[in-house]
């Protein structure tokens, strides 16, 4: 599947179709529980953006690098990418996206009030230009760091919410994610 996506997306040689579909690619194996698959795909990524010289590329390959392992419980491997892609990123979504990774990884490594002020500054940044699919990203981080800080009830009604809203406008995926917040919660 991803092959052929790639091949077609480079006749058109438009970076940013391309570098998205690598994404696409990535995501779909991280949402199926396949992250070596993921990784590779990221990697991929990465190495095309090096010989494309593409640094939004490279960027944005840290920062699903850095997302992969938060899927997969490998924290520490998260905040080291959200760094890199930190060094690289060239576009403002890809330094949020960064950030926001780097953020709900320190939370789950039991830093929930740094990585909530951290959550709390991208979310500045995407209600200023209504960046939904990262808003939603950042959900079950924020409501991680509130039931880490004792704030239990909010942070179950936050994804109860966000759920909701999310069955109402058909966003079946922010919707998943934050059940999975919710069940690991409970």
């Amino acid at each position: 599947m991803g092959t052929e996506l790639i091949a077609d997306c480079k006749i058109g040689r438009d970076n940013y179709i391309l570098n998205w579909a690598y994404f696409a690619v990535a995501f779909d194996y991280m949402s199926r529980g396949l992250m070596n698959e993921a990784r590779d795909w990221a990697w991929k990524l990465m190495a095309d953006g090096r010989e494309r010289d593409d640094r939004r590329a490279i960027g944005m390959a840290h920062w699903l690098l850095c997302w992969v392992n938060i899927v997969d419980a490998r924290y520490e491997d998260a905040i080291a990418n959200a760094e890199e892609s930190l060094r690289s990123a060239i576009a403002p979504f890809d330094r949020n996206s960064a950030l926001a990774g780097s953020a709900t990884a320190r939370i789950l490594l039991g830093h929930p009030i740094e990585g909530l002020t951290q959550l709390e500054e991208v979310r500045r940044w995407t209600s200023g230009t209504d960046f939904l699919y990262l808003e939603r990203t950042m959900t079950g981080g924020i409501a991680a760091a509130y039931v880490l800080t004792g704030r239990l009830k909010e942070g179950m009604a936050l994804l109860e919410r966000a759920i909701d809203a999310c069955d109402k406008n058909g966003d079946r995926g922010s919707a998943g994610w934050n059940r999975i917040f919710l069940a690991e919660i409970y």
